[in-house]
């Protein structure tokens, strides 16, 4: 499980648009407003 996590680590800081659009990401999922994997799997076709 390590090996595929050092694989994607960003050393590069996250500025105050990334942490600002993941905040907002968050409140976004709080009030429900996200699709679930398995909804957007149908929706695309792929179930």
């Amino acid at each position: 499980m390590n090996y595929w996590y050092r694989e994607v680590i960003d050393d590069e800081p996250l500025t105050d648009e990334d942490i600002a659009e993941i905040r907002d990401s968050l409140e976004e999922i709080e009030r429900g407003e996200f699709v679930p994997h398995e909804e957007l799997k149908r929706d695309l076709g792929l179930e």
